[in-house]
């Protein structure tokens, strides 16, 4: 019978492509259940538009079935809450983190005109 962390590990080959962590890691993975050999996996997005979510969704669900045990795999998919987003924005690299201005240098090139007007 498959358990819960081995569908975490399994699940933790899966990368965010956009974020360049698996997952897991990412705090992706909201709930897994497992029933008689039904995996029920709950899978965060960051974002209900994430232009990923067929490619994430298909690989959740394959990785899991790679679990031995498991007869069937539903993953559903739902949107991170705001506390979420930015605990993975604070986990982030400081270069992958939402864009956030220190510090903004202003640079002008003055070319006036011509010495000798027509």
């Amino acid at each position: 019978m498959a358990t819960k962390q081995q569908i975490k590990k399994m699940l933790s080959q899966v990368v965010d492509p956009e974020l360049g962590k698996n997952i897991v890691e990412a705090g992706m993975v909201r709930n897994i259940q497992i029933e008689k050999g039904k995996v029920h996996i709950t899978l965060a997005l960051t974002t209900k538009d994430c232009p990923v979510k067929g490619r994430l969704h298909q690989e959740t669900k394959a990785a899991a079935q790679a679990v031995t045990g498991v007869e069937s795999v539903t993953v559903e998919l739902t949107t991170m809450t705001r506390e979420e987003r930015l605990k993975l924005q604070n986990s982030l690299s400081p270069s992958m983190s939402m864009n956030r201005v220190g510090k903004m240098v202003a640079v002008m090139s003055g070319k006036g005109g011509s010495e000798n007007p027509l």
